[in-house]
């Protein structure tokens, strides 16, 4: 007979009025912040400041003490801060020894890694030290000072009184060592820094001294040139690149001759440099990093920079010789100081030269007496020179004609604005168009009538010229935009236009020709320079120079076209504001078309089926960065409108299921599918002859997208061309993964996802259609590009537990074990239709609900397991015949108990039971359970599906009557809420604050005050999802339904909805498990067929939410 005591029963309260108790309160500190649990009760440790450490100044001394008996200390850092007690306080001989080392370290005190730590040493009384009187400083018998920091410290040093007695009469210290110079050194166990050459900063050119380079003597010569790199790189401690070495002799080229073009320079550096190369003596590394071959020594010499620097000297404005390398280009203002004949003849602008003249009649010369290559040079030059001078006039005519607009009445809307983006911005051009012009008269009166380059004016100008010309392309379209609706709206305005239109300086030109002059002269620019380039000699520098040119006008065109494409994205976004109109509404969404990162991607007419199939609609779809808008085309009174009927589909939630179906027919009203071309076969009955099918002419290609929101569909979208749906599928992809990388980038997403194991396959036939991938998702991230590794069990998960690094997942025909993904996983439990499986480790228990069997495990036979092992782990059955549907492991009243759910006719009968420790333990230490033992069991009418247990009591879910408050002590289930809600099933219920609850049901979720009673003045927070489970982890709340996961942020005491912040997609989601706020997932693979991915849910601490995101209102 078991004379056991039996455990004495739970005490009845009294009856009170119930409520979800809370748990017990964290002790608070005197200022009222709460401290950590397991902290003890004071709270956490402080963590102690790292002192950084601080050199010895140069010339400080050191205090001796003043008994002979010298210990030396032993300490973890070699460097302490100095804190004198008075003026001309030095501190004591053993922290002179820590905080002085010798650069040869002979004399160091060095330590066996057996030594004690300082910890573990006595150190001396700090009154044993003596201090030094300002006569003792200057005694002869004193420490020395020390003449820079590398300076050591040794016995030698020391009086003779205190120099230390040998090794057998010091005191008994492990580790300690005496050299034969009667140093004592002890090794400190300190990490070593990483070697010097792998942190070098790279090379700065902007920090080359006048001594660095004056270095280099020969200039001129490759020798010399090789010399001062192989200087340079011995002599600066950086990283040394290629391109950091041309600008180094860039600048080296510049410093030995002033006078020359920066451009030229720069030239100059890069034909040395590439003559190095082609040499051998440099090659560009990994990197662009600088290699050197020491052994070679090349040879050869820069012609331009031999001599003194120019042909003649200058006593004047400008060098003698027109064709010097080193003169730099004239100036305007030069260029007015010029003798009255020169300006004549240089100031074409003025209208004394025709501009239109050709280069031979503009100077005088026959054609014939001039190569045709160098004919069509000139010509090309001087082409560019005299559309440049043009270009200004043209330019200096539209401000004098229209800019007085600026002082005119006012005859239009915004004409402060207009007058700024366009006259203000017009005048920058001129400015920096006038010194080009003047610059390129300059050279041509220079060298002319036989130019011999231009190409450095142009590079220099580039620079010079990009803000202007970035500016006016910003504001460019807004501007013609603006014009173009006043013009149409105000008489006046048009009035005044046709006014300024019969100034004689326009010549009879319209005003559109002058106000879209600026942006087409950047690419004239490259067909003007691309002509000189034709006929310029490809061994000359100039060659060099004008493919520099060319370079630079394409960047900046490129530049200003990447400037008017974003203005013409925000033009159409406007205009799409003022002419989308929606249907009623339940299709009314918030398209947050005033941000100004809004991008209209594409736009195009598709066709769609209409309610009753019988119909063609047309389409008018409009892709943005956030939403694809279905909409129809119609007549307003603005123009042509949009209207709109289906509900915008957020990017978040928009799937693109298929862009490979096969093609339809369109025969008026139906669609018949297509088999592929016809064939042409002989009709029976006939001598061969054939019978030819006419090839169907209306074949439309369909497209496939899902709304997977709640309130959201299917549509069909046909396109008329393979192409054309080809298109339509790249926009969607790339804006899905703009949209996904946009809000990686601003650090958005409050979770990110880690894959845990892609492991199990589906069975055949229950693998899930997969969705055209996007890359870039969260899913995406977090597989990356690995192929999925070698299925080792065809199954579905259905729960997964972790066991510190080990993992337990319960599959359809058992348990099996693994180490993540890159691990085997190998069965350790041969059971049917695994359901859930929750794991205890202070008590080494697992329990198992599978197939309607609630089992338990020895925890640790399971881990201990082996694959093959012919001892199976055996387990015990928790229920008997009954069958149970639900479990879950809670702590009532301080007390570790197992809940479980079990049918009996139209009730449910909640079980509670108390797991009996053995007497035995484990290797750990930790008891094993023997038996368990029934607490208490409650009948509760309806169909229970999950319970929610709290300190002293339980939420029960139950599917007819929604959540049901139950205590122990009543045994009777009331209604929590007493209202009922209409959102569908019950599902969980968190606590999200000491006074609220949040309780989540199919359709959504609300807060709750622990009595049942729902929050003042807030609303309910319906899902955008039907959601099959939850979790939370706070302060988020995880919705999880079969296509989507949907992440809201609950916020107690507020009085607004929970808003989005993150949607997952994928297909066949399921929770799997949510143990101390670790949220695990399983979804099918978005790549592979048939494969399924377990995966975590983990926090992302530096979340930054996006209140303007598209599902920021859903």
């Amino acid at each position: 007979m078991d004379r056991r005591k039996a455990p004495p029963p739970i005490p009845a309260k009294p009856p009170r009025e119930w409520y979800i108790e809370e748990a017990p309160p964290l002790p608070q500190k005197p200022d009222g912040r709460r401290t950590s649990r397991g902290s003890g009760p004071l709270g956490p440790r402080p963590v102690p400041r790292r002192v950084p450490p601080r050199r010895k100044p140069v010339g400080e001394l050191a205090r001796i003490p003043t008994t002979s008996s010298y210990a030396p200390s032993v300490v973890d850092s070699p460097y302490k801060p100095y804190e004198p007690k008075e003026s001309g306080v030095p501190y004591p001989l053993d922290q002179a020894f820590e905080r002085m080392p010798s650069p040869d370290r002979s004399d160091r005190i060095e330590r066996s890694p057996d030594t004690p730590r300082s910890s573990q040493l006595s150190f001396p009384d700090p009154d044993s030290y003596s201090i030094w009187t300002d006569d003792e400083v200057s005694s002869p018998t004193r420490m020395p000072a020390l003449d820079s920091w590398k300076s050591g410290l040794s016995f030698k040093d020391l009086p003779e009184e205190l120099v230390p007695a040998p090794a057998h009469t010091l005191p008994d210290l492990p580790g300690l060592h005496i050299h034969q110079s009667g140093a004592i050194s002890v090794p400190l166990d300190l990490p070593q820094l990483p070697p010097m050459g792998a942190i070098r900063p790279p090379f700065d050119v902007e920090q080359l001294t006048v001594a660095e380079l004056e270095k280099c003597t020969a200039p001129w010569a490759l020798s010399g040139v090789a010399q001062w790199i192989d200087y340079l790189v011995s002599a600066i401690d950086a990283e040394f690149s290629l391109t950091s070495v041309t600008a180094a002799l860039a600048k080296l080229v510049v410093f030995r001759c002033p006078a020359i073009n920066w451009v030229v320079a720069d030239a100059l550096a890069r034909q040395a440099m590439e003559s190095l190369r082609q040499q051998g003596f440099c090659t560009a590394g990994p990197d662009d990093a600088l290699q050197l071959d020491h052994s070679l020594r090349p040879t050869g010499v820069l012609t331009a920079l031999c001599g003194d620097g120019c042909y003649s000297p200058k006593p004047g404005p400008g060098c003698y010789a027109p064709r010097c390398i080193r003169d730099k280009p004239l100036e305007p203002e030069i260029l007015d100081e010029l003798p009255r004949r020169m300006r004549s003849q240089v100031s074409v602008s003025r209208g004394r030269p025709d501009l239109e003249m050709d280069w031979a009649g503009f100077w005088g010369i026959k054609p014939d007496e001039v190569d045709a290559t160098a004919l069509k040079l000139q010509y090309a030059i001087h082409e560019l020179i005299m559309t440049e001078v043009a270009y200004v006039r043209d330019l200096n005519v539209y401000v004098d004609v229209y800019g007085e607009l600026e002082n005119h009445p006012s005859v239009m809307a915004d004409q402060a604005l207009f007058c700024r983006q366009v006259f203000a911005r017009i005048r920058d051009i001129i400015s920096v168009n006038s010194v080009l012009s003047a610059r390129l008269q300059g050279r041509q009166h220079q060298q002319g009538p036989f130019v011999g380059g231009i190409g450095d004016l142009v590079v220099q100008w580039v620079q010079e010229a990009g803000e202007a010309y970035n500016a006016y392309a910003s504001d460019y379209l807004a501007s013609d935009v603006l014009l173009r609706r006043e013009t149409a709206a105000s008489p006046a305005l048009r009035e005044w236009m046709a006014e300024r239109g019969r100034d004689p300086r326009l010549v009879g030109v319209p005003h559109s020709f002058y106000f879209s002059r600026v942006l087409p002269r950047l690419l004239r620019y490259k067909l003007l320079l691309g002509a000189v380039l034709k006929y310029t000699p490809e061994s000359s520098t100039e060659h060099g120079i004008l493919l520099e040119a060319q370079k630079k006008v394409d960047e900046l065109s490129a530049q200003c076209d990447a400037k008017v494409a974003t203005a013409q994205r925000g033009i159409d976004v406007d205009n799409l504001r003022a002419h989308i109109v929606f249907k009623s509404a339940d299709v009314t969404a918030d398209l947050k078309l005033g941000d100004r990162r809004r991008k209209l991607i594409k736009r195009g007419e598709l066709l769609r089926r209409g309610g009753f199939k019988v119909d063609w609609i047309t389409s008018h779809v409009l892709l943005l960065d956030n939403f694809l808008v279905l909409s129809k085309t119609r007549e307003g009174q603005n123009g042509k409108a949009f209207y709109v009927t289906k509900l915008p589909i957020p990017m978040d939630l928009l799937v693109l299921e298929s862009a490979d179906l096969d093609g339809e027919v369109k025969f008026g009203s139906k669609l018949t599918l297509t088999r592929g071309v016809p064939v042409a076969k002989p009709t029976s009955g006939t001598d061969g002859q054939v019978t030819y099918v006419e090839q169907p002419k209306d074949v439309l290609y369909p497209l496939q997208i899902t709304h997977i929101g709640r309130a959201g569909g299917e549509y069909f979208l046909y396109a008329k061309t393979s192409i054309e749906r080809e298109r339509w599928r790249d926009a969607i992809v790339d804006a899905k993964r703009a949209h996904s990388s946009s809000a990686f980038a601003r650090n958005s997403e409050p979770f990110r996802l880690k894959l845990l194991s892609d492991q199990f396959r589906y069975v055949e036939g229950d693998a899930p259609k997969l969705a055209v991938p996007t890359p870039n998702t969260v899913l995406h991230r977090c597989i990356g590009d690995a192929d999925p590794a070698f299925a080792v069990a065809r199954s579905r998960v259905n729960s997964v537990e972790a066991v510190g690094n080990e993992f337990l997942a319960g599959l359809e025909y058992g348990v099996y074990r693994g180490s993540g993904n890159h691990a085997a996983w190998f069965r350790v439990l041969d059971l049917r239709h695994v359901q859930s499986i929750r794991v205890v480790e202070e008590m080494n228990l697992l329990l198992v609900l599978a197939d309607k069997a609630l089992l338990w495990y020895d925890l640790g036979s399971v881990l201990n397991a082996k694959p093959g092992d012919k001892n199976v782990p055996l387990g015990r059955r928790l229920n008997r015949k009954k069958r149970v549907y639900h479990f879950t492991i809670a702590y009532l009243r301080d007390r570790l108990v197992v809940v479980y759910v079990q049918q009996e006719l139209a009730a449910s009968v909640l079980k509670v039971v108390e797991p009996v420790r053995s007497t035995s333990r484990t290797m750990n230490n930790i008891p094993c359970v023997m038996s368990f033992r029934e607490v208490d069991r409650v009948h509760i009418s309806g169909d229970v599906i999950g319970v929610t247990p709290f300190h002293f009591s339980m939420i029960v879910h139950n599917s007819s009557n929604g959540f049901q408050y139950l205590s122990l002590d009543v045994k009777v289930a009331q209604r929590f809420p007493a209202q009922s809600l209409g959102l569908g099933k019950p599902l969980a219920i968190y606590r999200i604050s000491a006074n609220a609850l949040v309780a989540c049901y199919e359709l959504g979720c609300l807060v709750v005050t622990p009595t049942g009673e729902i929050a003042a003045h807030t609303p309910i927070t319906p899902f955008v999802c039907v959601a099959q489970s939850v979790a939370y982890q706070a302060p988020y709340l995880v919705a999880v339904s079969p296509e989507l996961v949907e992440v809201r942020k609950m916020e107690a005491g507020t009085n607004n909805k929970a808003p989005l912040v993150q949607v997952i997609t994928g297909k066949d989601i399921r929770l799997l498990g949510t143990v101390e706020g670790q949220i695990r997932l399983a979804l099918a693979h978005p790549r592979v067929p048939g494969i399924q991915l377990v995966v975590a849910v983990v926090g992302n601490e530096f979340v930054v939410i996006d209140s303007t995101s598209s599902i920021s209102g859903l």
